[in-house]
């Protein structure tokens, strides 16, 4: 199992939750998408490489830079056919 170390602050979040995760020697940068408990997409986050991290971060809108309501959505990372699914919690 691939250990991404991943971390979430704050969570649950009002204004900006950021995400962080360590890069995988060899691996691309993960994907990271967020769903709502419908299961639709809402927002494709930007990743951004520092050192040996990674990070993104999410204003609690969707693509349309709608401000969505609070609530549960799901943070989906994907990196090589690998999926991890945390939940995030909006205020």
């Amino acid at each position: 199992e691939v250990d991404l170390a991943i971390s979430l602050a704050p969570n649950p979040f009002t204004d900006r939750i950021t995400i962080s995760g360590k890069v995988l020697s060899g691996k691309p940068l993960p994907t990271l998408k967020v769903i709502d408990m419908l299961g639709r997409e809402v927002e494709v986050l930007t990743v951004d490489l520092s050192s040996d991290k990674w990070t993104a971060s999410w204003d609690g809108r969707d693509t349309s830079g709608s401000l969505l309501s609070a609530g549960m959505y799901l943070l989906r990372i994907e990196v090589e056919g690998l999926v991890i699914t945390k939940r995030l919690i909006k205020q």
